[in-house]
């Protein structure tokens, strides 16, 4: 916010919205932070860059580092609730799960939210594809035991 020219006693809301007009804020969050933490982790494995690569060798399990990116998540979620509380922002909160399971929804009420319309003749799509396997489903099963014992 420096490079914007905070005043002291101005909120950074009010720095942004000086700077870029008037902004309306939405909070995408994923329900399911385990899930979240595995998929951050995937890039991170052997083969896991696109569909159709092919494991150079198995891709290993790091409980520890999976731990840590959950933590990390959890972290930022609490971080971001703070910050939104702090400039007395109310945002539209989406999630990923709402996102994925239907665009058109989610694109249709951020737009009722913002007072305007979707075209019906235009329905959101992504050329993306959902990348979870089995590994994935694994590894979130051995994470959420792993946190149930730490809290045990």
């Amino acid at each position: 916010m420096d490079g914007l020219g905070k005043d002291a006693h101005e909120s950074d809301a009010a720095v942004l919205e000086r700077a870029l007009g008037p902004l309306s804020f939405i909070h995408l969050r994923r329900e399911d932070a385990v899930s979240q933490a595995v998929s951050w982790h995937a890039p991170n494995r052997p083969g896991s860059g696109q569909h159709g690569d092919t494991p150079a060798r198995r891709p290993r399990q790091d409980l520890q580092q999976l731990t840590g990116l959950y933590e990390r998540i959890h972290s930022d979620n609490l971080a971001w609730r703070d910050w939104f509380r702090r400039q007395g922002v109310e945002p539209y909160e989406i999630t990923y799960e709402g996102l994925v399971s239907d665009p058109g929804a989610t694109v249709r009420s951020i737009a009722a939210w913002h007072r305007g319309s979707v075209p019906a003749s235009r329905e959101p799509s992504s050329p993306h594809r959902r990348q979870a396997d089995e590994t994935n489903q694994n590894r979130a099963t051995a994470l959420r035991d792993a946190l149930a014992r730490a809290r045990d």
